[in-house]
């Protein structure tokens, strides 16, 4: 479930365009807090239809035959604990525009806000 609210993150922080082709600023500030936040937000559970579990009161009260799933929700999970175990995860985001970046050579130890 990891890929998905970092991949929404880095779609904010550089890919949103508004019309005249200049960056969308409001996106940019939202999909860098996403990228280098401890904790995930909501966002990604706005996309989760996948996997679940079946809820048989919710099931019989739904005129929809799948009505019954409840999916997995990550809001509120502290990314450290997310991420593998096995891999080092590594950061290395720059601000569009700008020659700062936000490096962190471990997440799982230090998160995603600068520390090297």
């Amino acid at each position: 479930m990891f890929p998905m609210p970092r991949t929404c993150g880095t779609f904010s922080r550089t890919q949103r365009r508004t019309l005249s082709s200049r960056v969308d600023v409001s996106a940019t500030i939202r999909g860098r807090s996403q990228l280098t936040a401890s904790v995930f937000d909501g966002s990604a559970d706005l996309h989760n239809i996948s996997q679940g579990f079946f809820d048989p009161v919710k099931a019989a009260t739904a005129a929809d035959p799948y009505g019954g799933n409840v999916p997995y929700s990550i809001d509120g999970m502290s990314v450290a604990d997310r991420v593998s175990f096995y891999y080092l995860s590594k950061c290395n985001l720059s601000e569009p525009g700008s020659t700062e970046r936000v490096i962190s050579s471990d997440i799982r130890a230090k998160g995603c806000n600068g520390d090297a």
